[in-house]
């Protein structure tokens, strides 16, 4: 199963040369990466790299981008994930498998504080996977056993590509927003 590994960004930073770095590690033998930028740049080495490509898209919201993505991918299945975050080594062979379910139209995953960060980073990390702020929520942070959940974020999401090109993708200006409208459709119109 081809996956596409979709990153929206204003532009080039240390974070998303992390992700990128991350990703190119990842244990999984089909994937490609597309980067979203505002405008185009040369930081990332994409000769070097044949699975990466940089289509830069002009200062649209997070949600376009990832629509425009769509034009451009050839996964099956289209990973989300944000510039300030990076993935497990096994994070697509862990989601692979829960698309064997065709009634599995979407997963998420959590947004884990990496150990290696910084005192700062952690104490925002905690802030988010404690109960009292997060409330039944802190699955979004913290590993937990598989649930089925209505609602995802996209900074680790991955959705058939089948079903994102059903519902016309997210098809939205919101901002922050429009993973909920996304998740919404898929459940309520599509039951899955």
């Amino acid at each position: 199963m081809t996956v596409s590994i979709i990153i929206a960004v204003k532009g080039y930073c240390e974070n998303l040369k992390e992700c990128v770095s991350r990703c190119l590690e990842l244990d999984y033998p089909d994937f490609e990466i597309i980067i979203l930028p505002d405008d185009p740049f040369d930081e990332i080495a994409k000769g070097a790299v044949p699975n990466i490509k940089i289509i830069p898209t002009g200062k649209v919201r997070p949600a376009r981008k990832r629509d425009v993505a769509l034009n451009f991918a050839k996964g099956e299945i289209l990973a989300f994930i944000d510039d300030d975050a990076y993935p497990a080594r096994d994070w697509l062979k862990q989601a692979e498998k829960n698309f064997s379910n065709p009634a599995i139209a979407a997963v998420g995953g959590p947004a884990v504080t990496p150990s290696a960060d910084s005192l700062r980073q952690k104490a925002s990390g905690c802030v988010y996977s404690n109960p009292l702020v997060s409330g039944g929520f802190i699955y979004r942070y913290l590993p937990k056993k598989t649930r089925y959940v209505d609602d995802y974020p996209s900074c680790n999401f991955l959705v058939r590509r089948s079903t994102f090109e059903q519902l016309d993708g997210f098809n939205t200006q919101f901002w922050p927003g429009e993973d909920t409208k996304l998740c919404l459709k898929i459940t309520r119109d599509l039951g899955k």
